[in-house]
């Protein structure tokens, strides 16, 4: 594990600086694998807030899935308690732009645990509502009862990514978070090193996902990363004007 000054030490690969101020949460994020779609702009815009806009690379629009662990949870100077801070988490999210900022737009959050679920969607606002949930080093697998949203997928891990392209870095490497609270856009800051990458085999996916105006059950996506993990620190929300 690094120290706080040693991940904050490392900030050339960011696309725009991390903020002055002191950070104020931590968090680990452990055995993630990311799984891209390409979809229109339009339908995606029409998942969006008014006021927030597509991200888009050479033209081209993308939403993804990405699964992993998070441990290690906590607030600045206070220890993480593994039974709210340890838990599996499955986002829905798009990659959106505001002020020239690039960042990230969750549709859709799960965590495997009821509290951890309440109690991040209670103080952060992120949309975290509980799913049952299965993780090993070879499959993932998550059902939500009430809005039926559900995948599951075996999976392979391949050589490390020595030499990523443009795509790779641009749907992964996104260092803030944007959510519309309070008739304003908060705007969540984090950093961490560049994420390792390793190629990614995927197996048997099944996938549905009722999100805003549109049903996510494409079984092919266009890319697929798997990484060992970051660790992640984090600000307090910046208030913006809608």
């Amino acid at each position: 594990m690094k120290s706080i000054s040693e991940i904050l030490d490392h900030k050339d690969h960011r696309p725009f600086p991390y903020p002055d101020a002191a950070y104020k949460v931590y968090q680990e994020w452990h055995e993630a694998i990311f799984l891209h779609w390409e979809l229109p702009v339009a339908v995606l815009q029409g998942m969006l807030p008014g006021g927030l806009e597509v991200d888009t690379l050479k033209g081209k629009a993308y939403i993804s899935l990405v699964a992993f662990k998070a441990e290690n949870s906590r607030i600045k100077y206070l220890p993480s308690l593994p039974i709210i801070s340890d838990f599996l988490e499955a986002n829905v999210r798009t990659y959106v732009i505001k002020d020239g900022i690039p960042g990230i737009y969750f549709l859709s959050m799960k965590a495997n645990k009821t509290i951890s679920a309440f109690m991040f969607r209670s103080i952060t606002g992120f949309p975290y509502y509980p799913s049952q949930m299965h993780h090993d080093n070879q499959s993932f697998s998550s059902y939500q009862q009430q809005s039926k949203d559900y995948f599951d997928f075996s999976y392979k891990v391949g050589p490390l990514l020595s030499d990523k392209s443009e795509l790779d870095r641009w749907l992964t490497e996104r260092y803030c978070v944007y959510l519309d609270k309070y008739n304003k856009f908060l705007r969540f800051n984090v950093h961490h090193e560049e994420w390792p990458m390793q190629q990614l085999a995927i197996r048997d996916l099944r996938i549905r996902y009722q999100l805003e105006g549109y049903t996510l059950n494409n079984p092919q996506p266009v890319l697929a990363h798997y990484s060992p993990g970051v660790e992640v620190v984090g600000w307090l929300p910046e208030f913006l004007d809608i």
